[in-house]
């Protein structure tokens, strides 16, 4: 896969954070009853 990088400052203003294979089921259940919005 091609590393391309990207603007740190969505994840700061939209409080979005970067979910790993391992990490992606646990960061889905911590947002509860929140919308979830996932980017591939």
């Amino acid at each position: 896969m091609a590393n391309i990088p990207v603007d740190a400052t969505a994840f700061a203003v939209l409080g979005m954070q970067e979910l790993s294979a391992e990490s992606f089921d646990a960061g889905l259940a911590e947002a509860g009853d929140e919308l979830a919005v996932v980017f591939f």
